[in-house]
């Protein structure tokens, strides 16, 4: 097992703190602060995602008769 510092504030080691903000037993992925960051990371994503070409140049096609 890897003993590991936490990189931003260690949500399982705060008693004080309700079950549904540190996960519980599922730990931090469980809890609500990962979901905020994972849904707003993927509307991120999905927002960018749309808003780029990629670099993809399409070539012209000429019309069918």
């Amino acid at each position: 097992m890897i003993d590991a510092p936490p990189l931003v504030v260690d949500l399982a080691t705060r008693p004080e703190l309700p079950w549904w903000m540190t996960g519980a037993a599922f730990g931090p992925e469980g809890s609500v602060v990962v979901t905020v960051v994972l849904l707003v990371g993927s509307i991120v994503l999905a927002v960018r995602g749309r808003s780029r070409d990629h670099g993809v140049i399409a070539e012209p096609t000429e019309p069918s008769a």
